[in-house]
């Protein structure tokens, strides 16, 4: 079975999938610019048509490791996306993850809607391939 990783943003949420043996992983399209119930729905698809058996959420923690204002969003978002889904929930410190995909994807400061998006989605390629890689 495969797993999901979302990295949840205010304006984007970056996707990744695994493979059916959890080995590797690639990035999906961002989901962009939705209103939750239909950022929820369309998360609830995804896991259906790829057959998801957990979703992997990025944190966003500081470097001391302690939970800020938007850690405390995602939680809330993890919460609302396993009742959605009916599926469990990882939370997984991202911290560096964006950073990481900027320099991967050498997107620096672009202002490129479809470039933040992608960004988004490699974040999340990054923080499943660190929890796959556990």
């Amino acid at each position: 079975m495969r797993l999901l990783a979302l990295d949840y943003g205010s304006k984007y949420i970056g996707v990744a999938l695994s493979d059916e043996l959890q080995i590797s992983c690639r990035a999906l399209p961002a989901i962009v610019n939705l209103s939750r119930p239909k950022q929820l729905d369309t998360i609830r698809e995804l896991c259906a048509t790829h057959e998801v058996e957990a979703i992997v959420i990025g944190i966003p923690l500081s470097l001391d490791k302690t939970e800020g204002p938007q850690a405390k969003l995602t939680k809330k978002f993890a919460g609302q996306v396993s009742r959605k889904t009916g599926l469990a929930t990882i939370l997984w410190d991202e911290t560096h993850t964006s950073q990481a995909a900027e320099e991967l994807l050498t997107l620096g400061k672009s202002k490129n809607r479809k470039d933040k998006a992608r960004l988004n989605s490699a974040a999340a390629q990054i923080i499943l391939s660190s929890y796959l890689n556990r």
